[in-house]
């Protein structure tokens, strides 16, 4: 469970920073 929860949350930040890059683009 505890694993599930840190890929969804390093795949949440992920998606935040490729979001935030293409912002600033």
């Amino acid at each position: 469970m505890t694993k599930t929860i840190l890929n969804d949350i390093t795949l949440l930040s992920i998606i935040k920073r490729k979001n935030y890059f293409l912002q600033t683009l």
